[in-house]
């Protein structure tokens, strides 16, 4: 249940499917939108490209929130409680963040009360993401130094990653870049430990998006081809289409708008 939440969004170990690439376009849109880019040919691939990857991304499982609270009823106050309230409270996060934020304190409470430190990240890793739909990005960025520290005591270096990553993700939402390169280097350092590469490929693309903010564009393409060609190494569709995308928005920001147009078909 552990997750995290690249800046733009690209995918967690938790994929949230359309949801989560919806934000991710609406997100590079703007930021392209704000470059004043007279180019209406990119723009217009850059607009048939998501589209068309966000429906690559809409075929994910939804649960039933019904089915799922039937299961809690009978379930044991154990760790699998735990599970189906975290599954349970992603339901809602889209439609009713503060019954998915109850939910998640639920969780929260059992994790604490039968000691299960997954529980209580997957506690902080999930209630973050909603106060990032709310705005909340001060409190998102408390609850993810917590997880850090939460993890560390874990001992557990795929779910420090997260950790990691997330604080990461809140800086670059706060605009404070350097802390946000700060953490997110720290998390590729562990995902390599654990061999992640899924998790890597996001790293890089969340580490050229940061750099790209800062614009230092050589450093910005260095690691979005990094998580492209991770992400081809791993065959995951979904993650190789929004690395090419936001890859093609690192080029178009540097003036190589010949470069991003192929990256926009290609994700098509």
């Amino acid at each position: 249940m552990s997750k995290f939440r690249p800046y733009p969004l690209l995918v967690y170990p938790r994929k949230r499917g359309f949801f989560n690439l919806l934000s991710f376009i609406l997100e590079i849109t703007l930021s392209f939108v704000d470059a004043k880019t007279a180019n209406m040919k990119l723009l217009l691939a850059l607009f048939c490209s998501i589209v068309i990857v966000s429906f690559k991304a809409a075929a994910q499982d939804v649960l039933n929130a019904d089915s799922l609270r039937a299961d809690l009823r009978i379930s044991k106050a154990d760790t699998n409680r735990v599970k189906l309230l975290i599954q349970l409270g992603q339901q809602y996060e889209a439609n009713e963040p503060d019954s998915a934020l109850a939910i998640y304190s639920r969780a929260l409470k059992l994790s604490e009360s039968i000691q299960y430190t997954r529980g209580i990240i997957s506690y902080y890793t999930n209630a973050t993401y909603v106060y990032n739909i709310l705005g909340k990005h001060d409190t998102s960025l408390l609850l993810n130094l917590r997880s850090v520290e939460v993890a560390k005591k874990l001992g557990d270096p795929e779910r420090l990653a997260t950790c990691l990553a997330n604080v990461g993700a809140s800086y670059l939402r706060l605009s404070e870049y350097e802390k946000a390169v700060d953490y997110t280097l720290q998390a590729v350092t562990w995902a390599e430990r654990s061999n992640d590469l899924r998790k890597l490929s996001v790293l890089y693309s969340n580490l050229s998006n940061i750099y790209r903010e800062l614009r230092q564009y050589p450093l910005a393409d260095s690691y979005g081809t990094k998580a492209l060609t991770i992400a081809r190494s791993e065959k995951n569709p979904y993650q190789i289409s929004a690395a090419l995308v936001s890859l093609a928005i690192v080029k178009s920001f540097s003036n190589r708008v010949n470069e991003a147009i192929p990256l926009l078909n290609e994700a098509a």
